[in-house]
């Protein structure tokens, strides 16, 4: 049986994610204290672009938006009527999106960087070479 090992995460990855995780706290702490969504919106777009152009692990928006998701169970536990916890719930459904984005990113620099090539057949299904 094969075990299972962790992959080795180099530092200048761990550098990105902790950057992509101080510039959209910044940003949301900004939303909330103008108390305006569209601030906050705009913000997750800016992390949009800066995790796909820095290359940053899709796990790393995975992970903030659980923790999103929990902010967000927790606020309505506490009071069911409350606008902040509506505000993180669009912010999770957000950052899930920006995860799936960079997940998809990630798998297609792997596939180029390795060579493979998808064509069209007939009857619309995929070939790889």
């Amino acid at each position: 049986m094969k075990k299972f090992r962790l992959k080795k995460i180099r530092f200048i990855d761990w550098m990105k994610a902790i950057g992509a995780i101080c510039l959209l706290s910044l940003l949301v702490v900004l939303s909330e204290l103008f108390q305006n969504v569209v601030i906050g919106e705009a913000g997750l777009a800016v992390f949009a672009v800066y995790a796909l152009l820095l290359r940053v692990n899709s796990i790393t928006s995975f992970i903030m938006a659980f923790i999103t998701l929990f902010f967000t169970v927790l606020l309505n536990l506490l009071d069911p009527a409350n606008e902040l916890s509506d505000t993180f719930a669009v912010y999770t459904y957000l950052l899930f999106a920006i995860g799936m984005l960079c997940a998809v990113a990630e798998l297609w620099r792997e596939d180029h960087k390795n060579g493979k090539k998808y064509h069209r057949k007939a009857g619309n299904s995929l070939e790889t070479d």
